[in-house]
């Protein structure tokens, strides 16, 4: 099966990549070379700004699949497909570019004037199916009363705190983009492609606040729960990384302590 999961974004890479280069020969309807994104949004820009868009949700996403979803055990086949849906249509739309310098765009959009391909239709796709599991994912993880078993020592704390710094990271992109706008007339296009950097800048945030808080908070939370627990007999041990290595010995005088009577009587 693992040999088997590393195929599954290539496959579907390789065949998102074969329509679109069958379909620039031999499609007969209307269709559109788009050279930007959204129906030709970014296309004024410099190469390397339409590059470095989607370059942005590309490593954003994979920073997310392989800290968060990579560490839950509960990521079933439906999962897996969905992320590769979203990845793999990004991936594809991008190779797409570099190859031709634009994507073939010939699938209507309803009740609009543009016009979108196979990839915008396995995001959208991938999309709809992830985001249910997402917030399942994320409620399980919380609700979980064993924390060390989940990626959230104390989802109250970590929240609040993740918040309190993305306030700082969105004011100073809304800045940026202030700024721009004062010396270019396409606001909105340099907002999309900053709106990349944004996610990707709060995708790091995100992974380093919950590594570096439960290995605070963890502790913590473990050691309130061993010193009201009225079984001890087992060990209080942290985890090799863990902050407060002298809770270890706390717990274990805490342990002697409860045993002293016993033994007197």
């Amino acid at each position: 099966m693992p040999k088997l999961r590393v195929f599954e974004p290539l496959l579907l890479t390789s065949t998102l990549l074969f329509i679109a280069v069958i379909l620039r020969g031999t499609y007969e309807g209307v269709f559109y070379l788009n050279h930007g994104f959204l129906g030709g949004r970014l296309s004024d820009l410099p190469i390397l700004l339409r590059f470095g868009f989607h370059i942005g949700y590309v490593v954003a996403g994979a920073v997310l699949y392989f800290y968060f979803f990579r560490r839950i055990s509960e990521l079933f086949f439906l999962d897996r497909v969905s992320i590769h849906l979203i990845a793999t249509s990004v991936f594809s739309n991008f190779v797409e570019k570099v190859l031709f310098g634009n994507v073939f765009d010939f699938i209507p959009v309803a009740f609009s004037d543009y016009y979108c391909n196979s990839a915008d239709l396995s995001f959208l796709l991938g999309s709809l199916i992830l985001l249910p599991r997402i917030g399942v994912s994320f409620f399980s993880q919380i609700k979980k009363s064993e924390k060390r078993q989940s990626i959230f020592a104390s989802s109250r704390i970590q929240s609040r705190l993740f918040f309190a710094v993305s306030f700082v990271f969105l004011a100073f992109f809304i800045s940026v983009i202030f700024l721009l706008s004062l010396i270019h007339k396409d606001v909105s296009s340099f907002a999309l492609v900053i709106g990349s950097y944004y996610f990707l800048f709060e995708s790091i945030l995100f992974c380093i606040l919950i590594h570096f808080t439960n290995r605070i908070l963890g502790p913590v939370d473990a050691f309130i729960r061993y010193a009201l627990s009225k079984d001890r007999t087992r060990a209080f041990l942290l985890r090799n990384n863990d902050e407060f290595s002298e809770l270890e010995v706390i717990a274990k005088e805490l342990t002697d302590l409860k045993k002293t009577p016993d033994s007197d009587g």
